[in-house]
């Protein structure tokens, strides 16, 4: 009998500690998104790479396992699509941790989208969903939202071209051309590492190389000095000596820079 009597008061003690342990964690605040920060993480001239960082307070005192993202990407207040995605990350126990939600646009699939936005240097979106998780048996869904805008990348756009000769010789001839080289994107563009083919005519002559042109602003238009050499039983010579260069066209190679990473022309 004594000993029942023990059983019992034990089981009344632990019940009285879960009792009051869930007390406790009923009155813990729930998990709540902080914020949400965008970056580009990549950018080409098909595509931009986004990530969304999610910084999440979790008052409890174990960790919340690995939520899921539930998404929608509106342009221009249109829908544009909806996913979902798994965090992979679990959010610490009592303190802040950041969730990221990585998203990619084709520049194709959305001028299919929205044909207005095929010149737009800057596009406007809403990013809007939940995050998903379970906690002490409960299910959670936070809103999340954000606002901004992403860039278009551009490649940069040449014209005034003007051509000279120097040094000609049995074989060959030096070229110099001049060029107004204008950035159109709403960043800066490094043309330091770009390499150039000039065609007039349609005859061409590669191999180009910049005497001049570092950093151009963004919407602003630099001289561009280009210096090259050239058979003199080219075509092109006769057209540069004869000031035709109506019909010239600049074509870039190599890399351009922008501020999230070098760019290559294809």
């Amino acid at each position: 009998m004594r000993r029942l009597k023990l059983y019992t008061s034990a089981i009344i003690v632990l019940l009285s500690i879960v009792i009051s342990g869930c007390s406790l964690l009923e009155n813990i605040r729930q998990p709540e998104i902080l914020s949400v920060r965008p970056k580009i993480t990549g950018i080409d001239f098909d595509a931009i790479s986004l990530a969304f960082d999610v910084d999440v307070n979790n008052p409890y005192p174990i960790p919340i396992r690995a939520p899921r993202f539930r998404y929608g990407l509106d342009i221009q207040g249109n829908e544009f699509f909806k996913g979902d995605a798994e965090s992979g990350v679990d959010l610490p126990a009592a303190k802040v941790g950041t969730l990221t939600l990585p998203v990619q646009l084709s520049y194709k699939d959305l001028w299919r989208t929205f044909q207005g936005l095929s010149d737009a240097k800057e596009v406007d979106y809403t990013l809007n969903g939940a995050l998903m998780f379970s906690a002490l048996g409960k299910s959670f869904e936070l809103p999340l939202s954000h606002s901004g805008k992403f860039p278009v990348l551009r490649p940069p756009a040449f014209s005034n071209i003007k051509a000279s000769l120097s040094e000609v010789s049995l074989t060959r001839a030096k070229i110099a051309v001049d060029a107004d080289v204008n950035n159109p994107n709403v960043f800066d563009l490094g043309v330091q590492g770009l390499g150039y083919v000039l065609k007039v005519g349609g005859e061409e002559i590669g191999g180009l190389t910049a005497s001049t042109g570092g950093m151009v602003g963004s919407g602003e238009t630099s001289r561009l000095a280009l210096v090259g050499e050239m058979p003199v039983a080219s075509s092109l010579l006769r057209l540069i000596r004869g000031g035709k260069l109506s019909d010239a066209m600049i074509t870039p190679s190599g890399s351009i820079q922008t501020p999230y990473g070098p760019v290559k022309f294809k």
